[in-house]
Parts: C-alpha cells; sequence; structure tokens
C-alpha cells in the first residue's frame, strides 16, 4: 500500500480556481448563464456558460438576449440585457445601446478572490500483475476528490465472476487505517475509523477476475474541513434557484475539490441547457 501511495498522482479537481493577489484590480468575469446570442467584440464569437471575459471585453446582446457573469477578483455579480452593448471595465461593467446593467449583492467571501482555471485531471488507474486486458475494476466513487462526509462511502463497478473484494484504505504517510473483505460493491467506512480533514488518502480495491486473475484499481480522496464545509454549506442554492446561481455554486464545489458533489448539479444544468458544450463535459456526459 506504500508503493500504491507513492504512484498516485496529487489531488486535483477538474475546473480548479486559484486566488488573485490580494488588491490586484482585476476586470476579468466569469459567465454564468447566457439567454440568446450575446457576440464576443470584435470578433463576434458567440459568448458560452464558464467563458472568461478579459478585461476590456466588450460584447455585443440582440433585442431580448441576458448575460449573467461574475467578477472573479472580488465577488462582485451582474446582469445586463439586450438589446445593446458592454464592455468590462476593473470599476465594473459600462453599457451602451440601450442595454441594462442589474448590480446584484456581493458574492459571501467563500466566492471572493478566486478566478477560474481550466484543468482536469483524469483518475489514475492500474491493473495488477496477471490481470487480462478488459478484465478492469472500475472505481465509481470518491476518485480524485474532496468529500464533504469524514465517513465516506467507497463505491466500485463489479467484476464479472467476482464474489469478494479486498477495501484497502491508506493515509498520506502510506499507513493502512482500514481493510475489509466484503461481498458487496459499496461499503460505508465505519464511523469509528477517523479521517483528518486537510490530508489525502488512498484507498484501493483488488479481485480475482476471469481465470482467477488478480485486480485491483486505486484512487486518492480528502476531507473538507469543517469551516470550509460549513461555508459551502451556507452558499448552497435551492435545487430551482437561477441556472446563474447553481453554475456559480458548481465551479466553486470544483474550485474547492468538491468534483463529484459537483458533477451532480452540472449534470441537471446539462441537461437544462442542452446547447453548453462546458457543461455537458463536467457533467461528463
Amino acid at each position: 500500500m506504500r508503493t500504491l501511495l507513492r504512484l498516485l498522482l496529487p489531488l486535483a479537481v477538474a475546473m480548479a480556481l486559484w486566488p488573485v493577489a490580494a488588491g490586484a484590480a482585476d476586470a476579468r468575469a466569469m459567465v454564468t448563464d447566457v439567454q440568446g446570442r450575446v457576440l464576443l467584440l470584435p470578433g463576434r464569437t458567440p459568448v458560452a456558460i464558464l467563458a472568461e471575459l478579459p478585461a476590456d471585453a466588450a460584447v455585443e446582446l440582440p433585442p431580448g438576449a441576458r448575460l449573467a457573469l461574475v467578477y472573479v477578483g472580488g465577488g462582485a455579480e451582474y446582469e445586463i440585457s439586450g438589446p445593446g452593448s458592454a464592455r468590462f471595465a476593473v470599476a465594473g461593467p459600462a453599457v451602451a445601446g440601450g442595454a441594462t446593467l442589474l448590480a446584484k449583492d456581493k458574492l459571501p467571501d467563500v466566492y471572493r478572490d478566486v478566478k477560474l482555471k481550466p484543468a482536469r485531471l483524469a483518475q489514475a488507474s492500474m491493473v495488477m500483475r496477471g490481470a487480462r486486458p478488459g478484465a478492469t475494476l472500475k472505481l465509481v466513487s470518491p476518485v480524485g476528490t474532496l468529500v464533504a462526509t469524514p465517513s465516506p462511502t467507497f463505491r466500485w463497478e463489479p467484476v464479472a465472476g467476482a464474489t469478494t473484494y479486498r477495501l484497502q484504505l491508506a493515509d498520506a504517510a502510506g499507513q493502512v487505517v482500514f481493510s475489509r473483505d466484503v461481498d458487496e460493491v459499496s461499503f460505508a467506512l465505519p464511523a469509528a475509523v477517523v479521517l483528518r480533514p486537510d490530508e489525502s488518502y488512498a484507498w484501493q480495491v483488488e479481485t480475482s477476475g476471469p481465470g482467477g486473475t488478480r485486480i485491483a484499481n486505486f484512487s486518492e480522496f480528502g476531507i473538507v474541513a469543517p469551516a470550509l464545509a460549513a461555508q459551502l454549506a451556507a452558499a448552497r442554492p435551492a435545487a430551482d434557484a437561477p441556472v446563474a446561481d447553481r453554475v456559480r455554486y458548481a465551479a466553486l464545489l470544483e474550485a474547492h475539490g468538491l468534483v463529484e458533489e459537483a458533477r451532480g448539479w452540472w449534470k441537471a444544468l446539462a441537461g437544462e441547457r442542452a446547447g453548453e458544450p462546458s457543461l455537458k463535459v463536467l457533467a461528463g456526459t
């Protein structure tokens, strides 16, 4: 298990956010909703949800179009409605040509001083010696993510012919903190096993596949600190909240490493906005 932990890639998130330097003026904006054909000038490129608009960018909105966005440097949120145009200055959007601007309430501190960084880290996986091609064990959850509960449930897909699975859990030092043989494809960690926040853990499942071949797979996860978990819970929008609110919250979850929880929000959003490719990618559909 020590070797296993050393082989694991660092924990990362699908759409990480990193802090903007304190006191820095920042006019970049993340788009949280688009209705109608909003165009980025001068090339007249369509603006999509989760696009990052650079400082001094300008957009054109036809009649009935609407754009929702968040300034990434300070948590200021705006809605712009067409017809007209808008330019994104440090002090905030400036509208022209009849466009209307609505400044919304400042976002909670948990949203502030962050910017969007596209990235995706695939699950690290390994088939142990002796495994036949195609005889793999797929882990379902938690995979390369943080989780809000200190007692997560581990899930994996069944392997043909397997009747028992060995589940092992190791801490960042490579010490095995839990090991159990189970005959199901999920297992809830007992509350007696105490996992520390802000530390990564490795978990592995192994079994015997077709012809007795040994198959295993592993991944990494971590536990959210209680203070951050409370902030995220307070920021959580209702399931029927406006699209912009839910996009913002899903991106926030991604920012703090809760990739799997965020994916549930992305899936719901992708179902509502089928024409948004970024939502489909993040939803895994």
